[in-house]
């Protein structure tokens, strides 16, 4: 008995600390970051509804032209049938989107629609913690929150779409970056590939 109650107390002190330390990185952002099959394809600013759609093979299936509703459109694997979704979203139909629908609301990231055999996915509460990720196995998408990123780290080095980047950059094109129409563009160079830092102009 004296075990069971050890083990349980450690239980609780540990979650306790998990918890402090996380409070204790956060930096007042906090980012959604969006994988499909294992690569990201899209980073959401929770609290600004900024974003970036990154250029991978699954670029052209999101959607983010309602960004500024807070909703985005992803891919998912077994979200084929969208005959319900289309009965309530006339922008959903007319795109002819196939995939899952995200929605921004409140600082928080849910799963507003999508298909599966539990539907699991979509019954997981919103969420803004980094100890709440949302995680749709049969669609293989997952959603993990950070509240440790600085802002000019809104766009990792790793992996940036820095063909759209440098079209950005010259053209004052929108398309990919239309909500962060304030972005200066620095130019960095890493060994064999190109990548760009984004901070904001005050």
């Amino acid at each position: 008995m004296i075990i069971i109650v050890s083990i349980f107390l450690f239980g609780i002190i540990s979650l306790i600390g998990i918890n402090l330390y996380a409070s204790s990185q956060e930096t007042g952002y906090t980012y959604a970051k969006i994988t499909y099959k294992d690569e990201l394809i899209l980073m959401v600013d929770l609290d600004s509804l900024e974003y970036v759609v990154y250029d991978t093979d699954y670029k052209n299936l999101i959607y983010v032209d309602l960004a500024s509703e807070g909703i985005f459109y992803v891919p998912g694997t077994v979200t084929t049938d969208m005959t319900n979704l289309y009965l309530i979203d006339s922008y959903a139909e007319d795109q002819n989107i196939q995939g899952i629908k995200l929605l921004v609301e409140d600082g928080y990231i849910q799963v507003a629609y999508q298909e599966s055999p539990q539907d699991i996915c979509e019954l997981q509460n919103p969420t803004n913690s980094s100890l709440q990720p949302l995680v749709c196995l049969p669609n293989e998408l997952v959603i993990n929150i950070y509240t440790n990123l600085s802002g000019d780290q809104f766009i990792p080095d790793s992996v940036l779409e820095w063909f759209y980047v440098i079209k950005y950059c010259e053209s004052n094109d929108l398309h990919y970056f239309k909500n962060r129409p304030f972005i200066r563009c620095d130019l960095f160079y890493f060994s064999s590939f190109k990548s760009f830092r984004f901070t904001e102009n005050i």
